[in-house]
């Protein structure tokens, strides 16, 4: 399923029973250049997650190893989807990106201690830093750019959710 249209997308959180009457979708990168990359990105991340997965509803065990991931916020959590690049990627496209379903989780609200969408620096606005702070204390570090070329959801999607947590 190609999560890179409105209809793929729909119908891939269909298939792991992750749709809600409210849906946002939109996509993130990791980022690695957070408390991640003390502990090693993916290690740190993966953690995470596979904690989080303790209250995931019983989805999937945690994930690990994304290069990106696919969310869509209802209005009882987070239904994640992590994305892995096929192949040797020197810039972030989503394009050249799967979805692991396999590998989906949900957090519900709450497990969600607060969410946090900040401008990546002074010089970036059209990039967002997304801090998903959970119960367990644990962070879970993402970017975001406002607009993606390739997927035709994220503006619309990703201004509402920026305008509901933006700091």
């Amino acid at each position: 399923m190609d999560f890179k249209t409105n209809e793929g997308v729909i119908e891939l959180f269909k298939s792991i029973n992750s749709i809600g009457n409210e849906n946002c979708f939109f996509v993130t990168f990791k980022d690695s250049s957070k408390e991640g990359a003390k502990a090693g990105a993916l290690g740190a991340v993966g953690g995470l997650l596979g904690a989080a997965s303790s209250f995931a509803n019983g989805i999937v065990e945690g994930i690990e190893g994304y290069d990106g991931l696919l969310i869509n916020q209802t209005e009882r959590g987070l239904a994640i989807i992590p994305l892995r690049n096929q192949g040797v990627l020197l810039t972030l496209k989503f394009d050249k990106m799967e979805p692991q379903l396999d590998k989906a989780t949900f957090i519900p609200n709450e497990n969600i201690k607060e969410i946090i969408v900040k401008n990546f620096n002074i010089f970036n606005k059209k990039m967002q830093k997304v801090k998903i702070i959970l119960e367990n204390e644990k962070n879970l570090h993402l970017l975001a750019r406002i607009t993606e070329p390739t997927i035709p959801y994220q503006e619309s999607n990703f201004a509402k959710f920026m305008n509901k947590y933006k700091k």
